[in-house]
């Protein structure tokens, strides 16, 4: 059956662009006329997503505002905010599992991708994994290597430097399931703090349920200001829908 919903993290601070766009948050961030998190809902709506679940945190407001007035481009948009508390990219993930349908895409939203969603579907079927994680070997200026690959599974995944082993970048969407989620959880405890999604994949990938879906295809992302200016110039020569998938 087809994953038919996604979860956005879109929650980030933005304080690597504060000077470029001020208090918008990054899925507000103009891009061609139109704001990055339209691109990203048809970026959705092209996988066959037909609902999505926004995490929030930083500037819901206006996102919640621009939801409730815009024409989104999918069936169902929720959103759920971090609360008071930041709760971190794997805690807001966490405390949203109770709400999401058994297995779910979850994607950044502050970036644009150009691979088709299902690569995922076929290499989790291919590496019998509940999971599946999309990579590339294509590093942005603005990157780091996260990942390590081999026979078919994501072996080795997180952000700390100097690890000669990682050679391909967590390329910003993903397969997961609740059941397998809830299972890291448990084996995780009680983290003290906000939990990064990172520490979710990198448990994932020693327990050996992640599959690797590689492709060789661009994306697009804001996290700074000069990939900002990037992808606003290739938006510019877009059209309305991102291009359909090789």
């Amino acid at each position: 059956m087809a994953i038919s919903h996604a979860v956005v993290l879109a929650g980030g601070l933005g304080t690597r662009i504060r000077d470029a766009l001020g208090d918008t948050p990054k899925a507000l961030a103009d891009l061609d006329g139109e704001p990055l998190i339209q691109w990203k809902l048809r970026e959705l709506r092209r996988a066959r997503v037909s609902e999505a679940t926004l995490l929030t945190g930083h500037g819901s407001d206006p996102i919640r505002d621009w939801c409730a007035t815009a024409h989104v481009d999918l069936p169902s948009v929720t959103l759920r905010d971090d609360g008071p508390v930041l709760l971190g990219t794997g805690g807001a993930l966490l405390a949203a599992l109770p709400d999401l349908p058994p297995e779910f895409y979850l994607t950044y939203g502050d970036t644009l991708l150009a691979e088709e969603y299902a690569l995922l579907d076929r290499a989790r079927a291919r590496a019998s994994t509940p999971c599946a994680l999309m990579v590339t070997a294509r590093v942005g200026a603005a990157d780091r290597v996260n990942t390590a690959i081999g026979d078919g599974l994501v072996r080795v995944h997180h952000k700390r430097g100097g690890d000669a082993s990682l050679t391909h970048l967590d390329y910003g969407v993903m397969l997961l399931t609740r059941a397998t989620l809830t299972a890291t959880a448990t084996s995780l405890g009680s983290p003290t703090g906000p939990l990064d999604l990172s520490v979710l994949l990198e448990r994932l990938a020693e327990a050996g349920v992640l599959a690797a879906a590689v492709t060789a295809l661009p994306y697009h992302e804001i996290g700074s200001a000069s990939t900002l200016t990037a992808t606003r110039q290739w938006a510019s020569g877009q059209p309305r829908q991102l291009p359909p998938p090789r």
